[in-house]
Order: C-alpha cells, then structure tokens, then sequence
C-alpha cells in the first residue's frame, strides 16, 4: 500500500512540475502577442505605473473624480485637496494576510483577492526595488479605467466594503473586498494587463510577467508621437 501511494504522490508531483513548466513557457510567449488599438485622442492626463520586485499596478490623479471615489470608498481622506494621487491594486488575499499554508504554494488554485488603495500627496519616491513609469492617456481612457476599477470592488448599496483584515503598511492605505479571484491565469501582473487592454492601450494577450507589463505600458502609441 505505502510502495502504491508513493508511485501515486511521485507521478502527481512530477506532472505539477511539467504542468508548471509548460504553462510558464506558453505565458512567456504570449506575452510577445499584443493586442493593438488606435488611441483616443487628445491624451492630456499623465498616468504612472509603479513596478515593485514582481508585483505592477497603476496610480492616477485623482482630480476631477475625487466625488467618485469619495462616494465609491467613503474615505473622509479623499475630502482633503492635499492628496493628488491615488493607487488601486488588485493583492492575493493570501499572500496580503501572510498565511503560511500550502495554498500558498500552489498558487494556481483560485482565492480570494482584496482591492488596495493607496492615497498619495505626491508621487512615491522611486527607489532600487520601486520604479514609475509615466503615459499619457485620454479622458475617455481614463473613465473606463475607472469603470473597471469600480467593477472589481464589492458593492454594498453602491459603497465598497472595507475590511480591516489585512496588516496596513501604509499610513494612507484600505483594503476593500474584491470581486477578482487570484489563481494561475489572474496575478496582479495579469489584472494590470487586463486594465490596459480595457484602457486601448497595446498590451500583451495574456502575460504573468511584470517586465512584459512595463514594456506595454512604455510603448508609444503606433502612428503617433503624442507620448510621454
């Protein structure tokens, strides 16, 4: 019984390997596929993608939808005209908790996610490990970025469900309940994919990669200069 269950465990992780190995080479070459679109014009807001280790997300002006996510968030903050900025990313309810659990090895299988949402009065400061990265997009890019911001939230009578679950890191942050499941097709890289194909900006097919995210982001527009 022990020589079958052992010939049974060997099998299964050496399938988990090779499964693991096949799905990191298919995300890595579509992520050389993108998907293209003819920007809206004229692009007037400058929009920032921070970069940190693995992990991408983007920060916006706040201005002139500060109303929005005063009632979407109900943050007395977002009242205070001193914060310019403010960050939305899509966390691994896992790893934002720091459970120590085989879950959290086999990332692939779905869980729960949270929204964070970071409030800045300028931009953070660049550092070794944090890198910004700045594109100029339309209005309209913009308000259907923020519609589908607003669709990852939890909805209670049309107001975001904090919770106090997670540690805070950040003197200005909240996490709120996400509609988003993590798992192996939907990392934060991959949700801030999906945020740009949304937005019409040039993005990969799919990716998991927070380089191949960058690399989109930084891409100037096709048959225009209009980019900074």
């Amino acid at each position: 019984m022990l020589a079958w269950t052992w010939f049974i465990l060997k099998h299964w992780v050496l399938l988990w390997i090779v499964g693991t190995l096949i799905y990191l080479a298919l995300a890595t070459l579509m992520s050389q596929f993108y998907l293209y679109h003819k920007h809206p014009t004229p692009r007037t807001v400058n929009i920032y993608m921070r970069r940190e280790g693995l992990h991408t997300d983007m920060i916006l002006p706040i201005e002139p939808d500060r109303q929005m996510w005063f009632d979407l968030l109900g943050w007395d903050d977002l009242r205070n005209d001193e914060f310019k900025w403010i960050e939305v990313a899509m966390i691994s309810r896992v790893w934002t908790c720091k459970r120590n659990s085989l879950y959290s090895l086999l990332f692939w299988f779905a869980g729960s996610s949270f929204m964070e949402v970071k409030l800045y009065k300028e931009l953070p400061q660049e550092t070794d490990k944090r890198k910004l990265y700045v594109r100029k997009v339309s209005r309209q890019q913009v308000d259907i970025l923020l519609q589908k911001y607003r669709e990852c939230f939890v909805l209670q009578q049309d107001k975001a469900i904090e919770t106090h679950e997670p540690p805070l890191e950040h003197e200005f942050q909240k996490f709120y309940l996400s509609t988003c499941y993590y798992h192996m097709f939907m990392n934060c890289n991959t949700w801030t994919n999906e945020m740009m194909q949304g937005m019409q900006i040039p993005a990969p097919i799919f990716t998991i990669w927070p380089g191949s995210v960058v690399k989109a982001f930084t891409t100037p527009p096709l048959f225009d200069d209009d980019f900074v």
